[in-house]
């Protein structure tokens, strides 16, 4: 077998290389992307048994500790207002492990170590957060010599409308243009609904005219961001987080204090882990993606600029045209002609660099032209450019349409700012394997009455609920009738929720109210607020209380991501080395790797393990589990369940208990018949499925074709009818060409790309 350049590379991994890349002095990259901050280092000596007096974080030394005088101050207020919160909310809670914890916080010596505390769903940290903000806030109003010592706080929540609560709770008695928490947000349902938004004329998001609406000078979103720079807290969402993080944190990590000076702020509070391995995929959809971006802002704004008309062009010219030859030139020759790798490493060549020249041309007047252009799809883009063309490595996948991965090491120290992160699943959570300056808090949890979990889970094969045996016409119906089964031998005041796909939420919800009867089908509980009956579903849950009434649970499917994300995210877990000695090694083994042989890596089967293990505890946490005055039985019911995921959440549920279900339901065969579904075998649909997944694109005849699915002609005409074969070939970008005996099928340009 040989290499990407003819040559023989043996086991190599890598696909592509480079040398050192300098660039033209005609052509400079422009820095836009704030690099991570270091660990911050702290040699100072501070004597806090002494220290009465506020001190001023200097921004040339860093963090400086409080004085005693403050940690006890602080600590007695918190914990006031948390006894307070709990005998108004009548729940009991562990005080003393939360005033442990918040001494530990605040007496902190240095910001060289994340903390990252791990109190399980229900033990109280939200109700702990407000009380340490809110105690924050009062010694910084009473005492304004103590705003100095303690600068402020950056908050990043999951929800916005937690934001807008939270921000609701700590302005209380603020003016309005002197507001103690800004929640940096653009134009959302729930900002609107606090008349955060001016123009009635505006509902949703993209309608947003931003600096063009005629309400603009008294628009308080747009003046956010200005507010933010001397408001003692700033909260934002994860995912403006990760934004802001490529783009640059110092505006949110630095307060400009009363001195007239920028200070960094002394804490960063994550209510949930966040992503902190930073990967940024670029596809065929992510360029198209800009491209549309481009359309939309020039109609929206009205430009006739030549230049900016034609920046699609360009984007054509020098983005897309440069992804398409590496995807056509990252296969390997061999005596059967090229055939693609579906994972490697990338470096670009010298002479691709010198031929692209054109790129630092567009990239550089975007650029230039600010934020005014840069979509995120666009920012993405030149994101992963620039690190290819300054001599980087990506990882490249070819599982799910050909993309490249720019991978940056996870990163959980941010400035001059001590990281504090709540993630009930810390420990069992892969992603902090390679992260270093981290102190987890796992030996010491919050005081709770153990619940007593009974899993029961149903091994029989039909019961497979991945996204892919979801398809099959007979699977809805078996699980609404078991769901229906498990519903109905509940007791009358139970309730279940019942968690699926998103894709599936609303037709499960439909065909669960069809089969069951009204009296059963009350006690699922539903999302809110929707204008159709919808299931709870994966990620859109998460840090949600809605559900704490339900004492059953039933995942109906599991939270697994694709095959190029786990890869992505085992390489930013154990390191691309790992990943790379594991290909090499599969690769001695076989001549042709599929994608199934990447789903049995170790790295991927390790990293999914414990990601699913983490899911299905979160999940299994919206229940009544998450609340105190809880002390019932917790039931857990499991279809087919990942072999390894379920042996470490039963690791984390010490206690709980298992009922099996092996048998085959009684009316499976009638269902598969009914369905006409597979008898054993794939039905013709899943086979055509299986070549579409693993197609590279090259033209193959119809008649070919069918010969090598083993479809008869008779059974091909009614494929071709069916709405669901016609999805299916539009996904992986099929172009039928020619007519009758000579039709080939050929793969769109989009999708070749």
């Amino acid at each position: 077998m040989a290499s990407f350049n003819n040559q023989n590379s043996g086991l190599q991994f890598m696909t592509a290389m480079a040398s050192n890349f300098n660039v033209a002095g005609d052509l400079p990259i422009e820095d836009v992307h704030n690099p991570s901050n270091d660990a911050v280092q702290n040699d100072f000596n501070a004597d806090t048994s002494a220290t009465l007096h506020p001190v001023c974080p200097d921004p040339d030394v860093g963090y400086q500790p409080l004085s005693d005088y403050l940690v006890a101050k602080l600590l007695r207020r918190t914990m006031q207002y948390f006894k307070n919160f709990c005998a108004a909310r009548q729940v009991e809670l562990d005080t003393k492990y939360w005033k442990r914890y918040t001494r530990r916080i605040l007496e902190t010596q240095s910001p060289d170590k994340a903390l990252v505390i791990s109190s399980p769903a229900g033990s109280g940290k939200s109700t702990w957060m407000q009380s340490f903000l809110l105690a924050l806030r009062d010694v910084m109003k009473e005492q304004p010599e103590f705003d100095l010592s303690l600068v402020g706080v950056v908050v990043v929540l999951q929800k916005v409308e937690d934001l807008n609560e939270l921000a609701d709770l700590l302005n209380q008695d603020c003016a309005e243009d002197h507001p103690v928490m800004v929640s940096l947000q653009g134009w959302t349902d729930s900002g609107s609904r606090r008349g955060l938004c001016r123009n009635p004329s505006v509902d949703n998001y993209e309608a947003c005219l931003r600096q063009q609406c005629p309400y603009a000078g008294k628009c308080p979103i747009l003046h956010f961001s200005e507010d933010a720079k001397t408001a003692p807290i700033v909260g934002m969402t994860q995912e403006r987080f990760c934004q802001l993080r490529e783009q640059g944190l110092d505006s949110v990590l630095y307060r400009q204090c009363p001195d007239g000076q920028e200070h960094p702020r002394r804490y960063i509070l994550f209510d949930e882990k966040f992503q902190m391995a930073s990967v940024t995929a670029v596809n065929a959809d992510t360029i198209n993606d800009a491209s549309k971006a481009f359309s939309a802002l020039i109609q929206k704004l009205d430009l006739t600029d030549q230049r900016v008309c034609g920046l699609q062009q360009r984007l054509d010219r020098t983005v897309r045209r440069l992804f398409q030859q590496l995807r056509y030139d990252l296969r390997l020759d061999t005596e059967e002609g090229k055939k693609d790798i579906l994972v490697g490493v990338l470096t670009l060549t010298e002479d691709m660099k010198k031929e692209y020249a054109d790129y630092f041309r567009f990239r550089n007047f975007m650029v230039q032209s600010g934020k005014r252009y840069l979509n995120r799809s666009l920012s993405d883009i030149l994101l992963v450019l620039d690190h290819l063309f300054q001599g980087g490595q990506c990882l490249f996948t070819k599982t799910e349409g050909f993309t490249i991965h720019y991978i940056q090491p996870p990163q959980i120290l941010f400035g001059n700012s001590l990281s504090i992160i709540f993630d009930a699943t810390a420990q069992v959570d892969e992603d902090y394997q390679s992260v270093k300056h981290l102190s987890i808090f796992l030996n010491d949890e919050p005081k709770r009455t153990e619940r007593k979990v009974v899993f029961t889970c149903y091994n029989h094969e039909s019961f497979n609920v991945t996204k892919t045996a979801m398809n099959l016409g007979w699977k809805l119906p078996l699980l609404v009738r078991k769901i229906s089964q498990i519903v109905s031998s509940s007791k009358e005041n139970d309730k279940f929720f019942v968690c699926t796909y998103k894709d599936y939420s609303v037709v499960l919800a439909k065909e669960l109210k069809t089969y069951m009867s009204p009296n059963d089908y009350k006690k699922i509980l539903l999302m809110a607020d929707r204008e159709e009956d919808t299931l709870p579903y994966f990620n859109g849950v998460n840090g949600s209380n809605a559900f704490n009434k339900a004492t059953h649970v039933i995942l109906v499917g599991y939270p697994r991501l694709p095959l190029s994300t786990y890869l992505a995210l085992a390489c930013a877990a154990y390191g691309m080395s790992a990943i790379e000695t594991e290909f090499e090694m599969c690769l001695s083994q076989k001549d042709k790797i599929t994608q199934n042989d990447l789903w049995q890596l170790p790295s991927v089967q390790m990293y999914m393990a414990h990601h699913l293990a983490a899911r299905m505890e979160q999940d299994i946490y919206r229940c009544a589990q998450r609340r105190p005055d809880f002390n019932g039985e917790i039931h857990v019911h499991l279809f087919l369940p990942p072999r390894d995921a379920y042996r470490l959440l039963k690791e984390r549920l010490p206690g709980a208990t298992q009922i099996d279900e092996d048998e085959e339901p009684a009316n499976l065969l009638q269902l598969k018949r009914s369905f006409r579904s597979y008898q054993g075998n794939k039905t013709s649909y899943g086979r055509l499925e299986s070549f579409l997944s693993e197609w590279d694109g090259e033209e193959i005849s119809v008649t070919q074709l069918r010969e090598q699915l083993g479809i008869s002609v008779a059974v091909w005409k009614d494929l071709m009818k069916d709405s669901d074969v016609k999805a299916l070939m539009k996904k992986h970008g099929v172009v039928p060409v020619g007519r009758a005996a000579n039709r080939k099928w050929t793969q769109s340009r989009d999708l070749c790309a």
